[in-house]
């Protein structure tokens, strides 16, 4: 998506350098404390057989932990954190999810030219056609990206435009959605439609637009209304943690930079590197090379931990979806054979254990987590 690979839980995200592999141990960094308990993980289960080793049977003997903390879809039903179920977007598979009022507000796979559709869903998860709804003229607005949250969580924000090959000749909006009453606020903004025009983050309720195709467009900076302030320092901006107020943008082909977002100086490069998720606080970022992943301090990118699971050593890992749990713990989806899983993997002891067992699914984008802060 764009050139961003968001994981925050932070993107469809489809992360092929966990499939590189990596050689040797992980990094035994000193780590900070704790700032949420690490989960406990029952008796592991038994898996013995003398068949052929399949992809995704390392899962299949993994111990088996709790619940995924957040929210999270799999084979289009939603799980909330308290245990209630939703069945969500029937028609299409779910890219994102984001609590809006006592709906949601959704993007799916029907992806055209890097744009995707979005929808505003009620309680029961179905499409809200009321008049004045971003969602009530399906597929003609679209969005690129995935909807992002205010560092409060208070409010959520988007951008639709219509891709030109459409034929439709509508304006480009950005979107403000009160999270706790659904009540939606569009203004038109004075942007020509173009591919994979996105809010990549949003800091006081100014709205971080990335434009362009491939990460080689602008950045514009909202007033929170209509006006836009064009921002070069920030461009290629492709990832955003609210609560740190700090952007990754694109370093050439492959790699990133950091800025502070209030004094629009880089805190840190770094060259072949991909960004893939803010922990929650926002200090601490996921980062992925060819080879390996790191837990890195967001604002010095000092090495705190690099992540390595067994799997992922034997070059047997591939995750379609990835998000943090928490501050310790990372969720990611293994999707193979119309059936997808969820795993917790602990990013100090590089530990993984099973969150969701096995679940029938149907499309390409089986599980999506909930969009957070």
């Amino acid at each position: 998506m764009s050139p961003r690979s968001r994981a925050a839980a932070v993107t469809l995200v489809a992360l092929a350098v966990l499939a590189a592999g990596c050689a040797g141990d992980p990094q035994q960094a000193a780590a900070p404390p704790d700032e949420t308990s690490p989960t406990s993980p029952s008796s592991p289960t038994s898996a013995t057989s003398t068949a052929p080793v399949r992809p995704g049977a390392w899962v299949d003997g993994l111990p088996v932990g709790p619940p995924p903390e957040i929210g999270y879809v799999i084979g289009n039903t939603y799980h909330s954190p308290e245990g209630r179920m939703v069945r969500v977007l029937r028609d299409h598979g779910v890219t994102s999810i984001a609590r809006l009022g006592d709906g949601f507000l959704v993007t799916s796979d029907q992806i055209f030219e890097g744009s995707t559709g979005v929808y505003v869903l009620d309680d029961r998860g179905r499409v809200d056609t009321s008049a004045g709804q971003p969602g009530h003229v399906p597929g003609a607005a679209t969005v690129s990206g995935y909807p992002v949250l205010s560092a409060d969580g208070a409010t959520l924000h988007w951008l639709t435009f219509t891709p030109p090959e459409s034929g439709l000749d509508l304006p480009t909006l950005l979107h403000t959605g009160d999270v706790d009453t659904g009540d939606v606020t569009t203004v038109r903004l004075d942007l020509a439609p173009s591919f994979l025009t996105e809010v990549t983050g949003v800091i006081d309720q100014r709205a971080i637009l990335q434009t362009g195709w491939g990460g080689r467009g602008e950045t514009w900076v909202s007033d929170g209304a209509a006006g836009l302030t064009r921002t070069p320092v920030l461009d290629r901006a492709s990832m955003v943690s609210a609560r740190a107020r700090l952007v990754v943008a694109a370093l050439g082909d492959v790699g990133i930079k950091v800025l502070d977002f209030d004094t629009r100086k880089v805190l840190w490069r770094q060259p072949h590197s991909y960004a893939m998720a803010f922990s929650p606080s926002g200090r601490q970022l996921l980062v992925g090379t060819r080879r390996r992943m790191s837990v890195v301090n967001a604002r010095s990118g000092e090495v705190r931990h690099d992540v390595a699971p067994p799997p992922y050593r034997q070059k047997q890992w591939y995750a379609e979806q990835l998000a943090w749990e928490d501050e310790r713990h990372l969720l990611a989806s293994i999707e193979l054979e119309h059936r997808a899983a969820v795993v917790r993997i602990d990013v100090r002891t590089s530990e993984v254990e099973l969150a969701v067992d096995w679940t029938p699914t149907d499309g390409p984008f089986a599980v999506a987590f909930e969009t957070r802060p």
